[in-house]
């Protein structure tokens, strides 16, 4: 999917939206606004604190059932889901997405309905039913092309290549996300076009087309440098010296060091422990 990858300015926003809502919930009523701030609230908190989130999500629940009200209800239902695959019972998961899903479809709300469906997805591709986890995918592609959403569309395309990819369907993968970076490339959003060149690399990494690859990981670090995120750059060129390193050629891994060089410069500023050591052996493997 097209989700990116966690830091610690995440965890900041996440502690400061968290600590927001805790002060407002002190507070708030008993109505559907506070069951949807229980749910936000949990949402923030359900990685670091599980059993506090599927415990605010128990009352969000609760008072959802009391109001009458199924749209904050599905929503409550939904977290939970969230909750079971993050304890890894992703068959309850399943369960409870499918009850949001049916709340949802019940109110016409195609929106969040897609939004569960890739949940949906998500944990039938855990538990390893991945045919079901392509049906889900493309459910919810089948929604957003219905509401018009560009970006989401693509965001489905990218979880059906994910899906794809883990059976070792690359070729039809790379389809997939070729259809989402159309897409993409329609909208002004550098960062997430970025991303999907980069999925593109990835796929014909893995074929072992390493000159094309070597393509999706120029345009993606063209537009990594324009943006102000070090660790994405740094990862960028990572991307980039492997392409060249696998070329196999002399002045092709020279210029693979140069570029792992550079991302140490920068995983070294930011203190990412774990991709220092792996530039290391990036390194170790081009000399």
């Amino acid at each position: 999917s097209l989700a990116w990858s966690w830091n610690h300015g995440c965890l900041r926003a996440q502690t400061v939206v968290a600590d927001s809502l805790a002060r407002l919930l002190a507070t708030a009523p008993p109505d559907t606004h506070r069951v949807s701030m229980l749910v936000d609230y949990a949402f923030e908190i359900n990685e670091l604190q599980t059993e506090v989130a599927n415990s605010k999500l128990q009352e969000a629940l609760a008072l959802a059932k009391h109001l009458k009200d199924p749209r904050v209800e599905a929503a409550a239902i939904n977290g939970l889901g969230l909750i079971e695959e993050i304890r890894g019972d992703y068959a309850k998961a399943i369960t409870l997405y499918q009850q949001a899903l049916a709340l949802r479809q019940s109110i016409g709300d195609e929106l969040r309905a897609a939004g569960t469906l890739i949940n949906l997805g998500n944990a039938y591709e855990s538990l390893g039913d991945l045919a079901s986890a392509i049906s889900s995918h493309r459910q919810s592609l089948a929604l957003y092309e219905r509401l018009h959403n560009t970006t989401r569309m693509a965001r489905a395309y990218s979880n059906i290549a994910g899906v794809l990819e883990s059976t070792g369907e690359y070729p039809g993968a790379f389809t997939e996300l070729d259809k989402a970076r159309i897409l993409l490339e329609k909208e002004n959003d550098p960062f997430t076009i970025a991303k999907i060149y980069t999925k593109l690399g990835h796929n014909r990494f893995e074929m072992d087309q390493y000159p094309e690859a070597k393509e999706w990981y120029r345009k993606s670090l063209h537009l990594r440098q324009k943006l102000n995120n070090r660790a994405d750059l740094a990862e960028g060129l990572t991307d980039m010296g492997n392409a060249l390193d696998e070329l196999e050629n002399t002045d092709s891994s020279w210029l693979a060091v140069q570029l792992y060089n550079q991302a140490l410069v920068i995983y070294n500023a930011i203190n990412d422990q774990p991709s220092i050591g792996r530039i290391y052996n990036n390194l170790g493997d081009a000399y």
